[in-house]
């Protein structure tokens, strides 16, 4: 009787955990992010291999460009550095083998549906030594070119609960 006893307490114990999960917001909850944070976390979990999307912006009423959406939380909020500054002061791509050797960076300038600079749209990928950069840069600007018909201006970017997101 011990056994069936300990089985249901487990039952129990299981049943509660889950449903106080399922109370919790995710934490990029569609609801409570803005727009360019939902297109952030659908393209990390729609294209295979890309392991952050960073979009660096400069917000509504401030001066200096950040990153506001990133698929790494911890990525969020930090300035944008001398690459992201120069990929959209430029409108040239970048593309970087990072120090660990087994991730690129591909940073392109993001544009909204009227082909404005709009800021810069960093991807990180899965890389394995010796592969070709082209086709991250490809790929990268494919996404960014998909996105930007989605977005008619830099403010869509902000919005908490934007259509089509």
């Amino acid at each position: 009787m011990t056994i069936l006893r300990h089985f249901i307490l487990l039952c129990a114990v299981t049943l509660f955990a889950i449903s106080a999960n399922a109370a919790l917001p995710a934490p990029n909850d569609a609801a409570s992010s803005i727009y360019a944070q939902r297109l952030a976390d659908q393209i990390a979990h729609n294209h295979v291999g890309i392991m952050d999307v960073i979009f660096h912006v400069t917000p509504p009423g401030k001066t200096k460009n950040i990153a506001v959406a990133s698929h790494i939380t911890g990525e969020r909020g930090k300035p944008s550095g001398d690459d992201e500054l120069g990929v959209i002061r430029t409108g040239k791509p970048l593309v970087e083998i990072q120090k660990d050797g087994v991730r690129i960076g591909v940073l392109v300038p993001l544009m909204d549906d009227h082909g404005n600079t709009i800021g810069a749209l960093g991807i990180v990928y899965a890389y394995h030594r010796g592969q070709a950069e082209q086709p991250f840069l490809m790929r990268s600007m494919g996404i960014r070119n998909s996105i930007a018909k989605r977005i008619s201006s830099e403010a869509d970017l902000f919005v908490r609960n934007a259509p089509g997101a």
